[in-house]
């Protein structure tokens, strides 16, 4: 993780801060008080937008989590509500809450680090589009089914980042977002990916 670099990209406190000091947000969180940030989503069709060094500004999706009634409600960083109460996707389980004071490694941070596994180990695999998401994820999530997952202990803050390539494939890796270190890497082909969620 560089910190050398000077950057402008927004960092993941300023994404937070500019959803959370709208008035949407504000209307939302007087009935909502319970919700919690779980994760932080962005999509993009270049890489160099993820980079953050030329002052790019991407749509970033703020998820916030209800234990209470099982739903999250998401927010724009680029303003005003995306969704209203939806469902939880997921399995059987609370998710956990994004602890934003625990993220040291930024996006461009992980991006860096990811761009260095695919260009040496998937460098056939042109990128189309990048998908990013900052999520708390326990170690069987990160390292499914390998001695690697009992070493994690509790939910930590990880950058998944995934590439749908041109040859169709899906990359993803996942990086600390503690300490920007590479957790894991994967490819499947996008079949395997849509099968996988069935």
């Amino acid at each position: 993780m560089a910190a050398n670099k000077k950057h402008s990209g927004e960092t993941v406190l300023q994404l937070v801060e500019s959803v959370e000091k709208t008035s949407e947000f504000s209307v939302w969180r007087k009935t909502n008080s319970s919700a919690y940030l779980s994760s932080l989503f962005v999509m993009v069709k270049d890489i160099t937008l993820l980079e953050g060094n030329d002052g790019n500004v991407n749509e970033w999706l703020l998820s916030y989590y209800d234990k209470d009634d099982d739903t999250f409600t998401t927010f724009s960083s680029l303003g005003g509500q995306r969704a209203t109460k939806e469902q939880a996707f997921k399995k059987g389980k609370t998710l956990p809450e994004l602890k934003t004071g625990s993220v040291k490694a930024e996006v461009w941070d992980s991006i860096r680090a990811a761009e260095e596994v695919r260009s040496k180990k998937y460098k056939g695999e042109g990128a189309s589009s990048i998908i990013a998401i900052l999520q708390p994820l326990s170690g069987e999530e990160i390292f499914a089914g390998t001695d690697k997952a009992k070493k994690v202990a509790g939910p930590i803050p990880v950058w998944n980042i995934t590439y749908i390539t041109t040859s169709y494939n899906i990359v993803n890796i996942k990086v600390d977002a503690g300490t920007g270190k590479l957790l894991s890497d994967t490819m499947s082909g996008v079949m395997d990916f849509m099968q996988k969620d069935k």
